[in-house]
């Protein structure tokens, strides 16, 4: 009857794929009769060689086959053997190798190895955030959760109890503005004791950390958990971060690439490629605003009465502007350099001056009253 050698035991982390077994892995026989080997795998698969071999079973790359050819053949096929552990298994002797093997007339020995899957950290995974987007996030719309699509999930398989010393960051990994974007969360279902450095983090009424930094434009936002920060109650702050461009006048327009991470503090980072949202920041237009001067002091027949230097007018886009004025009881004149005027002139009681803001607001400083003559009351 044949005899079967089972490999030396193999050295397997969790999560591995395609640990090469040793080349001890071996079967014999003395008449060289054709072979079908039989393969029972507990805690994974195992993959042999598959040149000139026929497999049956669940088929080669599984926890249960057949594999049958020339004993030659055979032994090609398990020199080039093996084995993936159970996604996320770990443990003492997690993992059994066995085989036996038959030459038409009867079963050979059975070789079995068992074997220790080394615990290895996984990180967390967040999912149904990445790709998300907010355009357009439209100047003046105060902060906005990031989270827009399907709510966002967090799952760790080997820290189910809580991420006690992990974190969350959150970070502008391009076309950050610093002086205007800020970065926080949505307070409604959030509560903040502060927003400076070490401020506690509630959500559902349960403490889970601390923030890292002041919350405030330019910063990352980043809260270290403690132990009461179980998956679910984490996974809600994740839903709730929120977006605000606090340049309400007149923002950095673009996109702005919100990325987002959690470490467990046992080794594993939720991988960060997949957890960015895009915002797209665009401006509105703001209206002029326009400041008349203070009351000026003028007597009957004056000419050219200084108006005081508090007339002005105020644009957050910084536009070009066309002034139109309507005056009673006298004219007023503007300076001149760089503006057009329209309508019965500068100098006038109805006329319109354009151009650009910085010039018009040097024309109005040297504005002047002129009363009608005669006039008074």
């Amino acid at each position: 009857l044949p005899v079967a050698t089972a490999p030396s035991s193999p050295t397997v982390n969790e999560d591995d794929t395609n640990v090469a077994l040793a080349d001890d892995i071996d079967i014999s026989d003395v008449d060289g009769d054709d072979q079908t080997l039989t393969f029972t795998i507990t805690g994974g698969t195992v993959t042999l060689g598959t040149s000139s071999i026929t497999f049956g079973g669940s088929g080669n790359g599984s926890a249960s086959f057949t594999a049958q050819g020339t004993l030659a053949n055979l032994n090609t096929a398990l020199d080039a053997a093996s084995f993936t552990p159970t996604n996320n298994l770990n443990g003492t002797n997690a993992g059994t190798i066995q085989f036996v093997s038959n030459d038409g007339t009867g079963d050979g020995n059975t070789a079995s190895v068992t074997f220790d899957i080394i615990a290895v950290n996984d990180a967390p995974s967040i999912a149904d955030l990445n790709g998300d987007a907010l355009n357009p996030y439209t100047e003046g719309d105060g902060p906005q959760d990031i989270d827009q699509g399907t709510a966002a999930t967090l799952t760790d398989v080997d820290s189910p109890a809580d991420l006690d010393g992990g974190n969350l960051t959150v970070t502008i990994s391009a076309g950050e503005d610093a002086a205007e974007d800020l970065l926080s969360f949505n307070t409604a279902n959030v509560t903040l004791s502060g927003t400076t450095a070490s401020s506690t983090v509630t959500v559902s009424a349960t403490n889970i950390g601390t923030i890292d930094n002041a919350i405030s434009e330019g910063n990352d936002l980043v809260v270290t958990f403690n132990s009461n920060a179980t998956l679910a109650l984490v996974e809600e702050l994740i839903q709730n971060i929120t977006y605000e461009n606090t340049d309400t006048d007149n923002p950095t327009a673009g996109a702005r690439t919100i990325r987002v991470t959690v470490d467990d503090n046992d080794g594993g980072t939720s991988t960060s490629s997949n957890n960015d949202v895009t915002i797209t920041v665009v401006g509105a237009n703001d209206l002029p605003v326009a400041t008349a001067p203070s009351s000026p002091t003028v007597n009957e027949d004056d000419t050219n009465v200084a108006l005081a230097d508090d007339i002005q007018v105020a644009d957050g886009d910084g536009e070009d502007q066309t002034l139109t004025f309507t005056i009673t009881g006298g004219s007023v004149t503007l300076g001149t350099s760089s503006i057009t005027f329209g309508g019965s002139g500068n100098g006038s009681a109805s006329f319109t001056a354009q151009g650009t803001l910085a010039n018009l607001n040097t024309a109005l400083d040297a504005a002047t009253f002129t009363p009608t003559n005669n006039l008074n009351g």
